[in-house]
């Protein structure tokens, strides 16, 4: 059985560099693109069930794929992206230079500090992982349940695949995931994967 992990592709928000959280952008013709060709090249694939966080930039994705195969979409906020709080909508470089203790304390270990007004990617990691656990069988069951894909944000994938590939979710920055690429993971139990695939 595998699990195809799916980041949404490229939205305007992100091509401008602004923290993108819970709010939303719409896609960038670039963005679109690349959405169609993954819709085709997930085409063939077994799918039994799509699972999606309830954000736009990646329902629409969800969505349309979900119709494509004719197979049941879920949406789950605990999906979404981290929620910047305060530094929702700023750029990069806006955020970097807003000086406060509370942002820089974000900057500093933004696994256990809070960005200001919003979460801490701890926060992130245990809600994503509470909801993917939800899709597989408890212990002592043969695996998960069905193909799904999962259809979610940069920092909740990496912190989940850095948990089942490395070991620590704090060690999210060393996965690579661009947008609008997929991971396919063959398992059996959660969290020990059989293997480590190449993604697209």
């Amino acid at each position: 059985m595998t699990m195809w992990l799916i980041r949404h592709v490229e939205t305007v928000a992100n091509e401008q560099h602004h923290y993108l959280g819970w709010t939303d952008s719409p896609l960038t013709s670039r963005g679109q693109a690349a959405q169609t060709a993954l819709l085709s090249r997930l085409a063939q694939e077994p799918l039994a069930l799509v699972l999606s966080s309830d954000l736009q930039r990646a329902r629409g994705l969800a969505v349309e794929l979900a119709q494509r195969r004719g197979v049941p979409l879920v949406t789950d906020w605990r999906l979404r992206e981290m929620h910047f709080g305060a530094l929702e909508g700023l750029t990069y470089e806006e955020a970097v230079n807003s000086g406060g203790p509370a942002e820089q304390a974000w900057f500093d270990d933004m696994a256990e500090a809070p960005a200001p007004g919003g979460e801490r990617a701890a926060d992130v990691f245990r809600r994503v992982d509470d909801c993917l656990t939800g899709i597989v069988e408890p212990s002592g069951g043969a695996g998960v349940r069905r193909d799904v894909a999962v259809v979610s944000h940069g920092g909740p994938l990496r912190l989940w695949l850095a948990h089942a590939w490395l070991g620590d979710w704090r060690r999210h920055f060393e996965i690579e995931f661009e947008r609008g690429t997929v991971v396919a993971l063959p398992f059996c139990l959660r969290p020990e994967l059989d293997n480590r695939d190449t993604g697209w």
